[in-house]
């Protein structure tokens, strides 16, 4: 599964944070693959934590994923 596109590149930070049924899932592009994946993510999210995620546009939400 593609989930990270090329070049690939994941930074870690240090902090943490706390997943609330607030979070979306922020997709930029109209590609099937970016939108397949967001559709994981949400599904994963309401099966494990049973959030109710919604897959947005825009960066505007500060709780974005």
């Amino acid at each position: 599964m593609k989930m990270i596109p090329l070049p690939r590149e994941v930074e870690f930070l240090k902090g943490d944070m706390e997943l609330s049924p607030d979070w979306k899932i922020c997709v930029l592009t109209e590609h099937p693959d970016d939108l397949f994946s967001a559709k994981i993510l949400t599904d994963e999210a309401n099966l494990c934590f049973g959030f109710q995620w919604d897959i947005i546009k825009t960066r505007s939400d500060k709780n974005a994923i």
